[in-house]
């Protein structure tokens, strides 16, 4: 069974583009903007999540785990003397609180998280739990 994105954008009618527009554009806003962007996959050593956070400030960004839970947490302010005197047609740049949460599975290691910050992507790396060596145990027979 796949998956399939659905998204629901409202009637848009070429005789009043301006106001079709903006009602899309509020309907498009819902499924999409003030979502932080992720990547999040996995190889043999660890697993990764990897978020876009332009325009975001290294000390604006916090990641805790608590209970198991891995949460990502940002703030992108911008000042209010900036926007003063601005007439907006369209504001999609991002601004405000981002927050995500994921819950770590058993075989990774919660403590051991690395993260680094870089070109407005933070990337965790979320290494496995050392594997027990399993014992290869020849039993005799009696």
């Amino acid at each position: 069974m796949a998956i399939k994105l659905y998204r629901n954008f409202p009637e848009f009618s070429p005789f009043d583009f301006f106001e079709d527009f903006e009602k899309m554009m509020k309907g498009y806003e819902k499924d999409t903007f003030g979502k932080m962007s992720l990547d999040v996959y996995e190889t043999d050593e660890a697993a990764f999540i990897e978020a876009e956070l332009p325009g975001v400030k290294k000390d604006d960004i916090n990641i805790n785990v608590e209970d198991g839970v891995l949460t990502i947490s940002a703030e992108k302010n911008v000042e209010e003397e900036e926007q003063k005197g601005r007439k907006y047609y369209t504001k999609e740049i991002k601004h405000g609180s981002f927050k995500r949460s994921f819950e770590i599975p058993e075989y990774l290691n919660d403590e051991e998280i690395k993260a680094k910050f870089d070109k407005g992507i933070l990337k965790i790396e979320i290494p496995r739990k050392e594997e027990e060596v399993k014992k290869n145990k020849k039993i005799d027979i009696e």
